[in-house]
């Protein structure tokens, strides 16, 4: 699978076509994520795609709910309210493990830090 590069780090290719307005928002998402945990390892990139992806269905159930409840299609709205809850708390999954592998591998960006720390330590008067 192709991925694409921004300043921060690889975004991980969610759609077939990224000149879409989804995959402009999944871009927005990806970017927002990166810039907060850094550059993610590449074992999260699969994560950070399917939390992006979440992120852009949650945006667009939004709309579908405001038409709904526009047209007073009662069923339709109690349906997607219920696939909202759903997705929020599978967004909220990934972020977590998101964070979870970004900061592994913010302990994990430089072995000798512990190290380097200690000897300072040991050397103050």
């Amino acid at each position: 699978m192709r991925r694409l590069r921004s300043n921060i780090g690889v975004i991980p290719r969610g759609f077939p076509d990224h000149r879409t307005a989804d995959a402009k928002r999944y871009r927005t998402y990806c970017l927002a994520m990166q810039a907060q945990w850094g550059p993610l390892p590449p074992v999260a990139l699969p994560t950070l795609r399917e939390a992006g992806r979440v992120a852009v269905e949650l945006e667009r159930l939004g709309l579908d709910l405001e038409t709904a409840r526009g047209r007073h299609r009662r069923q339709d709205a109690a349906r997607i309210r219920r696939h909202q809850f759903m997705f929020r708390e599978q967004l909220g999954r990934l972020e977590r493990r998101i964070e979870a592998l970004a900061v592994t591998r913010a302990g994990q960006s430089d072995p000798l830090t512990a190290v380097r720390q200690a000897v300072a330590e040991a050397n103050r008067p």
